[in-house]
C-alpha cells in the first residue's frame, strides 16, 4: 500500500523538526502497517481503506505538537496532575487535525477520528479507552491500535524528564494503564511481539 505522495510531502516537510523521536513518522507507518496486518479485524477486512487510514492517523497523529512548542515537551519538570501545561498538550490532536485540513483535503473523516480520540482517556478520564461512545464502530479497533503505538514509542523515545525504556519496559508501563482501562487488553497483549518486531526491524535499517 503506497501513502497519498502529498501526505510524503507532508512528511518530508515536518520530519526535520520532529520533537522527541527521530524518525517518528516513518516508524509511526512502519508499526502501523505491522500491527493492521497482524490484527484479524483490520487485516482480513476486503475494505483496503481500513488499514490505510489506520496507518496515516498514525504517521500525522501528532503533527499538532509543533503548535504546542518545544519548551513544554522538552522540559525536564515533571508536570503534576494540575499542571496547566497538560491542557496546551491535549490540545495536539485537534491542532493535528486542523493542520492535516490545511495540506490535504483528501484524507477521510475516519483518519480525522482516530486522530482526534488518539488519546481517549483526554474526554473520559474515568473510564478510559474501552468506552468511547462518540467513535464510531467503523475506526473503534484501528483507534485502539493507534492509541497503543503512540504509547509505545513515546515511551521508547528518549525525553528531557526521562531516559528512553527499552520494549520490556515500555510493555510494562503499557500494562499499567491497560489495568487501568487505558488500553484494551487482550489487544496489548496480542500486540506485544509484532511492536517489538517491527520497532527493533526499524532502527536496526535505518
Amino acid at each position: 500500500m503506497e501513502i497519498k505522495e502529498s501526505c510524503h510531502k507532508i512528511v518530508q516537510m515536518l520530519e526535520s523538526a520532529e520533537i522527541g523521536s527521530e524518525g517518528a513518522f516513518k516508524v509511526s507507518e512502519v508499526l502501523a502497517k505491522k500491527l493492521s496486518e497482524q490484527f484479524p479485524s483490520v487485516s482480513v477486512t476486503k475494505d483496503k481503506s481500513i488499514q490505510e487510514n489506520l496507518i496515516l492517523a498514525a504517521m500525522f497523529r501528532d503533527i499538532g505538537k509543533f503548535n504546542v512548542g518545544e519548551a513544554i515537551f522538552n522540559s525536564k519538570d515533571i508536570f503534576k496532575p494540575d499542571d496547566t501545561r497538560w491542557e496546551v498538550i491535549k490540545e495536539h490532536p485537534r491542532k493535528s487535525i486542523e493542520i492535516l485540513k490545511r495540506h490535504d483535503n483528501l484524507l477521510s473523516q475516519e483518519v480525522f477520528e482516530i486522530i482526534k480520540y488518539h488519546h481517549p482517556w483526554y474526554f473520559d478520564e474515568s473510564n478510559g479507552a474501552c468506552s468511547l461512545d462518540k467513535v464510531s464502530n467503523s475506526v473503534g479497533n484501528s483507534l485502539h491500535i493507534v492509541s497503543i503505538i503512540d504509547a509505545y514509542i513515546g515511551l521508547r523515545a528518549k525525553r528531557a524528564r526521562r531516559r528512553q525504556y527499552n520494549h520490556v519496559e515500555a510493555m510494562t508501563e503499557i500494562q499499567k494503564d491497560m489495568a487501568n482501562g487505558k488500553f484494551l487488553g487482550t489487544l496489548v497483549l496480542y500486540l506485544d511481539l509484532p511492536l517489538e518486531e517491527a520497532y527493533e526491524g526499524f532502527f536496526k535499517v535505518n
